[in-house]
């Protein structure tokens, strides 16, 4: 490239002087990299650079034993030439090399050369990074978000299973593969190395470094805090914030200060409110209000995302009523007190029942009579209204339940239903039909508490917006909003 400092423009080979101004351009060019053609430790020969990141370089390579080609990232002198970061590179090598999932890409071989040059060796992957998918087509659906993004809860849980943090989760870091062609299928790259940028580690690198990229780096980690799974939970909120709007959820003009977590809410997301809460809560600034696991994340995806043609999350298949496996997801522990309420109200129904019949055969026909009608050849007369009561009553189906959506703004508070917890927004509840009407209450720190009376007549959705409290010091059980 020859490059005109005066007019800012570039011209190919064979032109000395810009055409616009006559001046002598510069010659700009990337020096070769002498690590190319190399065999590290006689096994490994390096052919291309793929990619350059924060640390190290990743090549295309051929593996002489079994004749094929891989990916070799050769680490960065500073961790290469670091005693402590060497072996902890080592360490957290062997420990990704046992991660093996459809999702993530399989560490194959790690080691040093002789020279100190720490390398990784991984499958090659044929595709586009999430972050280029999403710049050359756009936002995405919210069918095919959430179809990425149970496959990022897929890699996350099995890395956390294993005790293995990304700590720098992010669409760069994300390959989607080329095959099979319009599938979406995803591969995480880089699982346990962002630990060498850990801050805790000074001998490592400097202690001004943090791990992970800004705009993805939860909000403790800047008051000091260690990287925990809740943190890739958190990077994952960002990446489907970013799917579905197109940018990010803190986004004030690209700025450096504008990538750091806000200390105000996201953005509103133009999606469903049940959708929309299960991203804001990944987003909780206190990994407390977080979902705890990537397990508990995809399932509450799903149960956000019915009639997108998705599977059922494994913990429902062989349920029966749809309403109720997406409150067993959202919330399990309240299903289970619903379904104990709700067993206690089938015992007290079935008694009532039996008592009424007992009843209607002391004071009904006598057995003669019951029988009479059985020696006409004409059908029998309708019997009196007290035995039809009695008899068919104990058949009677109970009352169906009506789901009952509750969202929150924030999501992530408290809610109690008829005064027993009922779990966190986003629930789904089940409460029997014709009942008498039921008081619902939210309950979220630092904020006014909200209730809600409904008459459990239908299914419906209960959304209340969470404000500030005005004086701080009163406990958030005394304030209410009645409406």
């Amino acid at each position: 490239e020859r490059y005109c400092p005066m007019c800012d423009r570039s011209y190919g080979p064979g032109i000395d002087r810009c055409p616009e101004d006559q001046t002598v351009l510069v010659v700009l060019a990337t020096p070769p990299d002498a690590l190319i053609g190399r065999e590290l430790d006689g096994r490994f020969t390096l052919k291309a650079r793929l990619g350059v990141g924060g640390m190290g370089t990743v090549y295309r390579a051929w593996q002489h034993s079994v004749g094929r080609e891989v990916a070799v990232k050769v680490m960065s002198a500073r961790f290469a030439h670091n005693i402590a970061g060497a072996k902890r590179f080592l360490r957290e090598a062997k420990l990704a090399s046992r991660l093996t999932h459809p999702h993530t890409v399989t560490v194959l071989d790690f080691g040093q050369t002789t020279d100190g040059l720490l390398y990784l060796v991984m499958e090659l992957v044929d595709g586009r990074t999430l972050g280029q998918v999403l710049q050359d087509e756009g936002p995405f659906s919210v069918a095919r978000m959430v179809r990425v993004g149970t496959q990022l809860c897929d890699a996350l849980e099995a890395a956390h299973r294993l005790s293995i943090i990304h700590r720098d989760l992010k669409p760069t870091n994300v390959m989607v593969l080329n095959e099979p062609a319009g599938r979406d299928h995803l591969k995480v790259l880089d699982f346990g190395l962002a630990k060498l940028l850990d801050r805790t580690d000074s001998s490592v690198t400097d202690s001004n470094a943090m791990p992970g990229t800004p705009g993805y780096i939860p909000p403790e980690l800047y008051q000091g805090a260690v990287a925990d799974a809740r943190g890739d939970l958190y990077a994952l909120g960002v990446i489907l914030y970013e799917l579905l709007a197109g940018r990010g959820p803190f986004d004030k003009g690209g700025t450096a200060k504008a990538r750091l977590p806000s200390e105000h809410s996201p953005a509103p997301l133009d999606v469903a409110p049940v959708m929309q809460n299960v991203i804001f809560r990944l987003l909780e600034r206190d990994p407390a209000r977080r979902y705890s696991s990537a397990a508990q994340v995809r399932e509450a995806l799903l149960a956000a995302s019915p009639g997108l043609g998705l599977p059922l999350p494994a913990s429902t298949v062989g349920a029966t009523r749809g309403a109720e496996l997406a409150a067993a997801v959202i919330e399990p522990a309240s299903r289970v007190r619903r379904w104990a309420v709700l067993a206690i109200a089938a015992v007290l129904i079935g008694a009532g029942a039996t008592l009424a019949w007992k009843r209607a055969a002391g004071t009904g026909p006598s057995p003669a009579a019951r029988a009479a009608p059985e020696r006409h050849e004409a059908p029998a007369p309708a019997p009196p209204p007290a035995a039809a009561v009695a008899a068919p009553e104990a058949a009677k189906p109970a009352p169906a339940d009506v789901e009952v959506v509750l969202l929150s703004s924030p999501a992530g508070a408290s809610v109690t239903l008829a005064g027993v917890a009922a779990g966190r927004t986003p629930a789904r509840v089940q409460v029997p039909r014709g009942s008498a009407p039921v008081e619902v209450v939210f309950r979220l720190d630092g904020r006014r508490a909200v209730r809600r009376r409904i008459i459990p007549d239908r299914a419906q959705t209960v959304e209340v917006r969470l404000v500030r409290a005005v004086r701080p010091g009163r406990p958030a059980s005394e304030r209410f909003i009645v409406p």
